[in-house]
């Protein structure tokens, strides 16, 4: 069965997004573009950090990076922000080098080992069929497993797992995501057929259950939206990637708050606020 009816599509979107400008023009409209979003990413409690790959360098803020280089300018916008901000970066004027696409599902019946399953049914699948499967199944040390489709070194490959588990915000089985990577030629045809089609989120839908339904893995279905209404980034499930900021509060918490307690109750409260720049009043 190709078509699961326990999995609920709750939001399919951009999940990454790679692209490039070439020197003048355009490569200065690709950084006006970014600039903003580098901005709001430091007001949300990111930090503004030295960045550089493939050629480029320049400055990164969370999900968002951005470079230049003998070449032009180089924008990657990951995860929350490329489903949030990726539109703007895909009318046409630059040129995209990678393209990821997701779809995330409610899984109603909580299978905690479904990519397990799928993996074997693959290789079952291969041996009756006669034909290779570019398969491979990976264990995750916070639980779960990836199931991945193509070689690493293919310019189209895919992944299936528990983005609950992923993002420690659902017990086992609850939350499935699907996502295809398109790179290179690919992901300027499937740029072109994403800004062809009216309603993004069912495109999106389509296009990834097609890709993992072809290979034979059972998929959600899919059903365009009554109203065309736009996907909604923000769902239930959603975590938002967390700040720089928290991150140092949480490390601060778990990693020096005992340490601070520990010297203030042995009578050193005047010593630790020196040590920290703080006064005693």
């Amino acid at each position: 069965m190709q078509i699961d009816s326990n999995l609920k599509i709750l939001e399919s979107g951009v999940d990454w997004l790679t692209v490039t400008a070439p020197r003048g023009e355009r490569a200065d409209k690709l950084i006006a573009l970014c600039e903003p979003l580098l901005h709001q990413s430091v007001t949300q409690g990111n930090r503004i950090l030295l960045w550089k790959g493939s050629g480029y360098h320049g400055r990164r803020a969370g999900a968002i990076s951005l470079g230049v280089g003998k070449e032009g300018s180089i924008v990657t916008l990951k995860s929350r922000e490329a489903a949030i901000s990726a539109e703007p970066f895909l009318k046409g004027e630059f040129r995209v080098t990678r393209l990821d696409l997701q779809t995330t599902c409610f899984d109603e019946s909580q299978m905690e080992d479904r990519w397990q399953a799928e993996y074997y049914a693959l290789l079952c699948r291969k041996k009756k069929a006669g034909r290779p499967i570019s398969a491979d199944l990976r264990l995750n040390s916070g639980g779960g497993s990836t199931l991945y489709l193509g070689s690493p070194k293919s310019d189209i490959i895919a992944r299936a797992y528990d983005k609950g588990i992923e993002q420690k915000i659902a017990e086992a089985g609850f939350c499935q995501r699907y996502e295809v990577q398109y790179r290179r030629r690919y992901a300027k045809s499937e740029t072109a057929r994403y800004n062809q089609s009216e309603d993004k989120s069912y495109h999106i839908a389509s296009t990834v259950t097609r890709f993992f339904k072809t290979r034979g893995v059972t998929v959600p279905r899919v059903e365009a939206s009554p109203t065309g209404t736009e996907i909604q980034y923000e769902p239930f499930y959603s975590k938002r990637a967390e700040t720089d900021e928290e991150r140092s509060l949480r490390w601060f918490a778990t990693l020096v708050a005992p340490t601070v307690r520990r010297l203030i109750e042995s009578g050193k409260r005047s010593e630790v606020l020196r040590s920290l720049g703080l006064t005693d009043e």
